[in-house]
């Protein structure tokens, strides 16, 4: 692993970096070089790049809901209310 990414890497200075794809806390370029992606995606990807429980998870919920109303009490907003209360 050559490099490690930080939210103040001046990726100017690295060249130009075109990102592919991304497996656990790495992400990949297009010539397959690894780096260790210290930002979390900002704070987004906490749980890792192809997180396969993630994507499983989400899929499921797409189907099911692709887009909450914010307006309307939803059964899963329900069942977490009740287990915390």
């Amino acid at each position: 692993m050559g490099h490690v990414i930080y939210l103040t890497t001046n990726l100017t200075e690295t060249e130009t970096l075109t990102i592919e794809r991304g497996n656990g806390p790495c992400v990949y370029d297009k010539q397959g070089s690894q780096y260790l992606e210290g930002m979390a995606g900002l704070w987004c990807t906490s749980l890792g790049y192809n997180n396969q429980e993630l994507a499983d998870a989400t899929t499921e919920q797409m189907t099911k809901l692709s887009f909450p109303i914010c307006l309307v009490a939803k059964p899963t907003k329900w069942t977490l209310i009740w287990r915390i209360s």
